[in-house]
């Protein structure tokens, strides 16, 4: 069985053969830098992998922060779309539209296609199909994303982007119509599918004071679930795996900006910086200050 659902072909294909125009490539460039600068009150998100997403239809709008500030990203039909790791946005649903989006996680790969219709009954307001693919995209997948990334760092020039995001496309194509695996088959399928609505949960939203019961809530799952799915795929409890995603954020921060120590545990969702600082003590066996001298010398 081909892994590719064969909706890929029907949503990307025609921008491949150049019955439909690509669009322009848009890019948001950093976190916050200074949480003051941004509303608080919106719902920011932040994942610490890649994504990238292709506007099938419509017009969608994005909030991103770029040099600083808060930035709208106006998406039109044909756009792309890259969010590099760790990049603060929310989504606003405003008109109808189609898109697919692209996650590279850890473990796994994530497909996902959302349709937005404004005047929609409720539950027919948003739909999406997801797909997901065990294991690490080959190396050349990997090379573009790391072009991308760098494009995201540099003052805007649509051409570049364009053909950046265009050769993803491309690349992307070539690698999923390559490649035959069906991850039904994997064994425990479905305990594996709702480990990987754990890891995405945790990925989401590790900045907010979520819990294995929030989790369960959110995910239509038990308590006791997660509290299984955690230890057979984890190897760990909830709430170490939470403590130790918060830490690999704040790491990277420390690593890779100038942020106050107290700004760094607000983005990774301690109530306060000595409640980051001892934990970030316990699992690394150092204060974030030592860990960002030995860490971020050479950058600063």
């Amino acid at each position: 069985m081909r892994l590719v659902p064969d909706d890929f072909q029907h949503w990307v294909h025609p921008f491949l053969a150049g019955t439909r125009p690509w669009g322009n490539a848009h890019f948001g460039d950093d976190s916050l830098p200074d949480v003051s600068k941004a509303d608080q009150k919106l719902p920011w998100r932040s994942l610490s992998v890649p994504r990238i997403m292709l506007l099938l239809s419509g017009k969608h709008q994005f909030m991103v922060m770029r040099h600083g500030q808060a930035h709208r990203v106006e998406l039109r039909e044909g756009d792309t779309f890259y969010l590099r790791p760790n990049l603060h946005e929310y989504e606003l649903f405003e008109s109808d539209c189609t898109y697919l989006c692209i996650v590279f996680m850890l473990e796994y790969v994530r497909l996902i296609w959302v349709n937005f219709c404004e005047d929609c009954p409720d539950d027919l307001l948003r739909t999406r199909r997801t797909h997901h693919w065990p294991g690490e995209p080959p190396e050349y997948l990997s090379a573009q994303l790391n072009v991308l990334n760098e494009i995201s760092r540099l003052p805007e020039d649509p051409a570049l982007g364009r053909s950046a995001a265009e050769v993803f496309w491309r690349l992307t194509d070539r690698w999923l119509a390559q490649t035959d695996f069906d991850p039904t088959q994997l064994p425990h399928a479905k305990a594996r599918a709702s480990w990987i609505k754990v890891l995405h949960y945790l990925s989401d939203y590790y900045h907010l004071p979520i819990t294995r019961q929030t989790a369960a809530t959110e995910l239509d799952l038990s308590p006791n679930r997660i509290y299984v799915l955690c230890r057979e795929f984890g190897r760990k409890g909830f709430q170490q795996l939470l403590e130790e995603k918060r830490i690999e954020q704040a790491k990277n921060y420390l690593a890779n900006s100038e942020l106050k120590i107290d700004a760094v545990a607000t983005l990774c969702g301690y109530a306060g910086a000595t409640y980051f600082i001892r934990a970030f003590r316990k699992l690394t066996g150092q204060s974030p200050g030592c860990w960002r001298l030995q860490h971020a010398e050479s950058r600063f």
